[in-house]
């Protein structure tokens, strides 16, 4: 009895192992898991529900990793191919803009065919603004000279005030000095007056056309063309769109606000007309501002 009760906890735990064993081993024999069958059922199915589905992650992992690359490689080329369509896009539209521009630069030529014109584009802009003054990459080594008129794509947009040997600087009708005026008259009346660019109204790519008489028919729509009236410019280009008529201040005249037929704010190239119509402004005002 001595030895029982000195190696009482080794038995307990002899016990304990031999029931579970014996629990084993008749589980299967058995409808009902009596109190031990439940309690190391309880137990032990979570935990081996855990490590199997520990298991099935590790086992599974190598595959992911390799999914997961194979994902980031391809991503990587949808993205380059992405990044080729969006370059090849903006040339392409930059090709359209250009062959829009010529063909429009070509229209005009052979609209105005009786005068001789060689293109140029526009390299700097001397002021910022709207185009009312800028550089040109052709010279006297390309026939430009002074006082020769300007075209864009719509119509008129001024004249060559300064010309080296290849390059010339353009002023604009918008351009606020007196002698970047511009006679014109309406197709649709017959009726004359001066194109001018007035500083209030520059901000927003508009004109003034002043001295036009208090019973002139001119209105809202009307085109306007250069006049035969001046000596810079060839009569029949177009120069912009009548789009209000006013009384001015003294009520002597009317004057209108004109929308001018070129887009000022996106010059790139233009035609020079390479003869010039007996015009000798001067410009001194205008070299001196620049």
């Amino acid at each position: 009895m001595e030895f029982f009760r000195r190696n009482k906890t080794v038995f307990v735990v002899v016990a304990a192992v031999f029931l579970l064993i014996i629990a084993i081993i008749t589980s299967g024999y058995r409808m009902r898991p009596n109190f031990l069958d439940s309690t190391v059922g309880e137990a032990l199915v979570p935990a081996q529900r855990s490590f199997n589905n520990f298991a099935d992650w590790l086992f599974g992992l190598p595959a992911y990793l390799q999914n997961v690359g194979e994902l980031y490689e391809e991503n990587e080329h949808l993205r380059s191919m992405l990044a080729e369509a969006v370059a090849e896009n903006t040339r392409l539209r930059l090709l359209a803009d250009e062959a829009e521009g010529l063909a429009e630069l070509l229209a005009m030529q052979n609209r105005y065919a009786r005068h001789p014109m060689t293109a140029a584009r526009v390299v700097a802009a001397v002021s910022n603004n709207w185009f009312d003054a800028f550089t040109i990459d052709r010279g006297t080594n390309h026939g430009v000279e002074r006082n020769m008129p300007v075209l864009a794509q719509g119509g008129l947009v001024g004249r060559v005030i300064l010309s080296g040997n290849n390059y010339a600087r353009v002023v604009s009708f918008l351009n606020i000095d007196e002698a970047s005026a511009v006679s014109v008259r309406s197709i649709r009346t017959g009726e004359y007056g001066i194109i001018r660019g007035d500083i209030r109204l520059m901000p927003y790519g508009l004109v003034r056309m002043d001295y036009i008489d208090l019973g002139a028919q001119i209105t809202i729509g009307d085109e306007l063309v250069t006049s035969n009236l001046g000596d810079i410019f060839p009569p029949g280009i177009s120069v912009g769109t009548v789009q209000e008529v006013r009384t001015d201040i003294g009520g002597l005249f009317l004057y209108a606000i004109i929308s001018p037929s070129v887009n000022f704010r996106s010059i790139d190239t233009v035609q020079i007309i390479t003869e010039t119509f007996g015009g000798h402004l001067t410009d001194e005002g205008l070299l001196e501002e620049d």
